[in-house]
Formats: C-alpha cells, structure tokens, sequence
C-alpha cells in the first residue's frame, strides 16, 4: 500500500509547490485579483492550511483591508503554529498601532516571541520583541531582547533609539545620555528614530536631549512638518524662544493647513507679551479651522486679556456654540456673559459639576451683579467654605451684604478676605467705602489710602476718598478732584476699548505685526 500511495502523495505535494509558487508570483507582480482568485481555488483542495492562509493575509494587507489580513494571519498560526512568517506578520499588524494601545501591544510582544522560539537567531522578531516590550513600559525586558542583537545591528540608529528609550524608562540617566549620543552619531539617523525615544524623553523632560537629536536627524534628512514641530516646543521649553518661532513657523510653512504650530507660536508671543501678536496667529487658526472650538476659547482667553470684553464674549459663545457640553467653556462664558444670560451658562455648568466651589462664586458673583443679592448671599457662602474660593468670596459677599445695608457683617466678610489674602486693593476699598458709609471717616481713611498705594487706579477707593475729604472739608479735596476726574475719563476710555469689536487680521508666519 505504501507502493501504491507514494507517487500519488509525491503529485500532491509537487501540485501544492507549484500553487504556492503560482501565488507568490502574482503577489510579487501586483496582480492581487489573480492572486485572490488562485487562493479561492486552492484553499478548496487545501483546506486549514497555514500556508495558503498567509498568503491570503499578504494579498488582504495589500488590498487595505487589515482587519481580514490578520484574522487569516490569525488562522495560519492555529493551522501551522511553526510557520515563523505568518507569526512575524502577525506581529507586524499589531506593531502600527502598538505604541498607543496597549492590547496591540501585547498581542505582537505574544507573536514576536512565538516566532523567536522558532529561530532565536532571527534579527527583526528580537527588534520587535524589544519594541513591543518598551511599549508594554517593560524596559529591563525590552533591553533583553536587544542584547540578542549583534553588535553591528545594535549600533544601527533604530536600535540605539530603544536603547535610549529603555535607559530613560529605568530612570538610568547615564546610560540614556550615551545612548541619545550614540544616536545623535549614528550615520543611518532618521526622524523617525527619534520619534521612537520621543516619549521617554518628554517624560525625563530631557528637552536638551530632543533637541540635538531632532537637529541631528534634520543634517541626515529635512524634518518632516512634526519634526519641525517637535524640534520648536524642544527649543521652547528650553528657553530658547527666538529659535522655537523660527522653528515653529517652518513648520508651519511645511504644512500650512496645520493649526498645531500657530497655537504654538501663539503660546510663545504670550510668554513674550506679545498679545497682539497672539492674537494673530490664533486669528489665523481660526480661519484654518473655523470648527474648532478651543481655538476659539484660546482667542477669547487672550481677549480678555487684552480687556477686550466684548470680543472675549462673542469669541468664547462661539466655543460654547461648537462645543455646548464642555464644561470649562461654560464656567468662563458664565463669567463673561452680561446679566443674567451669564446665570443661564451657569446652571448648565453646575448641573454637570454640582459640587465644583467655582461654579458657586460665578454664579454669586453673576447675581451680585444683576442684584439679585440674597441668590447672591446663598451662593457665596457656599463658596466661602471652600478654601480654594474662599478669598473671593468673603470679599462678593462683603459687597453682597454690603448692598442689602449690613455694616458690620460686610465689615467682617470683607475683614475674613483680607486675612486670607491680605492687601488686596479691591478689599480694602471696600472696607474703606463701608467706614465712609457708617460715618466713621477716622477708621475710612487708612483702607482707602493703602488701597490707592497698591492700585493708584482704583475706582472706588479714589470716589469714596473724594467724598470723604469733601465731608470732613480737607484742603486735599481739589487735588483728589483732579485724580478722580482723570480716572473717570481713563474708566470710560477703558470701557468703550473693552466693548468694542475689533477685527483680528490673521497672522501669518511671514508677517512682521499682526
């Protein structure tokens, strides 16, 4: 029997070579299609077998569609667990996303150590493992598996990038800076090696580092419009502004449908009180992303700034508009908004954060302004027992109280404000205004001078010492008259400056002013 089955198991398998080659073929030529239809037809006679299955992987990851690509991978390791290839691009699947998640992850460390038992010599699944293992934040493992590497594949750019990845990971300062500098050496220096001991490094806040091996990578190749980027917030967070908005606006320049590098340099112009200029360059974003609903917060945040309210409203409603439900924006547009169209984006932001002390004192502070005085009381003394809001409070609810004729308790709630932060000018004006309201002039005049030494601008210190020298006759009064006048002129330039609404030309990065 053995006789007479021989040549009919020996044309089988010459018939299974010749099919496997047949596909290869088609593979190798980008016929896909044929490929496709070779592998429907053959996998009828040769059912469950590995082989076929991984070839049916190959030709799915070169169609796009990855998700059928490793469920065949899947089916021919079952099949064929010694078949080394389909475990390898099992694993290779797995590695694109691998970095960010953390089943992906596990699942190619898994397929990469599957095929390392089959050749334990095998170069690319000792890397693999090794990568896969640094994303799982398993340093001392990953450096494991590089140690399988000879000594010409561990000092390729790729390798050291681990290594220095790994180094920093074990928080081994010393052995990640050779590293970062056999990197920064190596002749084969890409970007995206680089990129690889990009997050070890941010989280050593090793900004130093990044920076000469960014500027390394770009000698061997021009950075790409991230590594631009990344090479300008490196700069920045060393102090080196100058350098990080040169950097950022080629980035920018690289990529110009990108929002990212003009948040960026408008965060630098800030630093630099450079308003204006921030403002431009998130005009600009705008414009780019008009959809973008923080890029509309961060315009109205440097408005208000820049004291233009009314700006600052419309440009901050807009962020509510695109994104209704995000708390932050409606605890700020609560605080903006004019009467009680600010209570109306309040109760929506307590609703979602009830116990939040901030939400408290807006919403005090929102009905201290419409008069609504005793919402008022009862939402500050919520705020006030909260250290974190405290300060403000007592002092809204000494103006609260203030405003109903309670003397004495205003006095105190303005008294608990000073104690918890003393010399606050807006403080003492307010006690000082009391004293001149209660008649006791002796006890107004100290507040009301120590308030004009801190803010010499201070509205309602300089009105209530007006009054107070024209009741006690001081010879003062004329000169404070004079004070007063200036102010209240200045007061009304200020506002008509806070309401107006001004158009914000977007900035380009070529642009000298905004």
């Amino acid at each position: 029997m053995l006789l007479c089955t021989s040549p009919l198991a020996h044309a089988q398998r010459a018939g299974y070579r010749e099919t496997v080659l047949k596909i290869q073929g088609q593979i190798e030529s980008s016929d896909l299609r044929g490929a496709q239809a070779s592998l429907d037809s053959a996998m009828k006679l040769y059912p469950n077998d590995g082989g076929l299955e991984n070839l049916l992987g190959v030709v799915a990851i070169q169609s796009g569609h990855r998700d059928a690509a490793k469920k065949a991978f899947s089916l021919a390791v079952l099949h064929d667990p010694k078949l080394m290839g389909a475990w390898q691009n099992l694993a290779r699947i797995d590695m694109e996303t691998a970095d960010h998640d953390p089943k992906s992850a596990d699942d190619a460390f898994r397929a990469y150590t599957r095929a390392l038992a089959l050749d334990p010599s095998d170069p690319e699944s000792a890397y693999g493992a090794a990568m896969a293992a640094l994303w799982r934040k398993q340093y001392a493992v990953s450096l494991s598996y590089l140690q399988k590497l000879d000594a010409e594949t561990r000092a390729k750019a790729r390798v050291q990038a681990v290594m220095c990845a790994d180094a920093f990971g074990l928080n081994h300062g010393s052995a990640g800076e050779h590293a970062a500098a056999a990197l920064a050496a190596s002749s084969d220096l890409l970007e995206s090696d680089v990129m690889l001991a990009l997050p070890a490094l941010r989280a050593a806040h090793r900004a130093d580092l990044l920076e000469v091996l960014f500027s390394a990578a770009n000698l061997h190749q021009p950075l790409s419009a991230q590594g631009l980027r990344m090479l300008g917030l490196a700069q920045e967070a060393e102090g080196k502004r100058q350098q990080a908005k040169e950097t950022l606006e080629k980035a920018y320049e690289a990529e110009p449908t990108a929002t990212a590098p003009l948040v960026d340099l408008a965060r630098i112009a800030l630093a630099g009180n450079d308003q204006q200029g921030a403002l431009g360059y998130l005009a600009h974003a705008r414009a780019i992303a008009p959809n973008d609903a923080s890029l509309a917060y961060e315009y109205g945040f440097v408005c208000l700034q820049m004291k233009l309210l009314r700006e600052a409203q419309v440009a901050i409603a807009d962020a509510v508009r695109l994104a209704p439900e995000n708390p932050d924006y409606l605890l700020t547009m609560g605080t903006v908004a004019n009467g009680s169209d600010a209570l109306r984006y309040l109760d929506k932001y307590r609703a979602m954060r009830p116990d939040d002390p901030a939400g408290f004192l807006a919403s005090g502070i929102a009905c201290l302004d419409i008069s609504h005085l005793d919402d008022a009381v009862a939402w500050l003394s919520k705020a006030a027992a909260n250290e974190k809001t405290a300060a403000s409070a007592h002092f809204y609810l000494g103006r609260a109280l203030k405003e109903q004729g309670k003397f004495q308790a205003a006095l105190a709630e303005l008294r608990q404000a000073d104690r918890l932060h003393p010399d606050r000018p807006e403080v003492l004006a307010e006690m000082g205004e009391i004293y001149f309201s209660m008649k006791q002039y002796s006890d107004a005049i100290g507040p009301l001078k120590r308030a004009l030494e801190l803010d010499p601008e201070n509205y309602v210190a300089s009105y209530a010492l007006l009054r107070l020298y024209g009741q006690t006759n001081d010879p003062q009064r004329a000169e404070q008259a004079k004070r007063f006048a200036a102010l209240r002129t200045q007061r009304e330039d200020q506002y008509r400056d806070a309401m107006r609404v001004i158009e914000a030309r977007p900035r380009s990065v070529t642009d000298s002013a905004p």
